[in-house]
């Protein structure tokens, strides 16, 4: 398998980058880097910080409603799109 990557330090690699994201405008104003960890999603934090510094494979999130798992995988795609790779 092949990771797409295009340029992020581009102004045009970083709007492709977000447009193929296919994340909605308010996913972006949510980086992983501020993501804050409560103890329930300790372990999946941990486990999408070691996904995006080497994303490889998949990554999946299990939990109730409300539990964080869709802003967990946003912050981890925009955090992705960021250095230039479509997630």
């Amino acid at each position: 398998s092949s990771v797409l990557a295009v340029c992020p330090q581009c102004d045009a690699g970083r709007r492709r980058a977000a447009a193929w994201s296919g994340l909605p405008d308010e996913a972006w104003a949510l980086p992983f880097t501020a993501l804050r960890t409560i103890p329930a999603q300790r372990e999946a934090v941990a486990a999408l910080a070691a996904f995006v510094a080497a994303p490889r494979g998949w990554v999946t999130l299990a939990g109730s409603y409300g539990t964080g798992k869709t802003a967990l995988v946003s912050a981890a795609l925009v955090h992705l799109a960021n250095v230039g790779i479509y997630g």
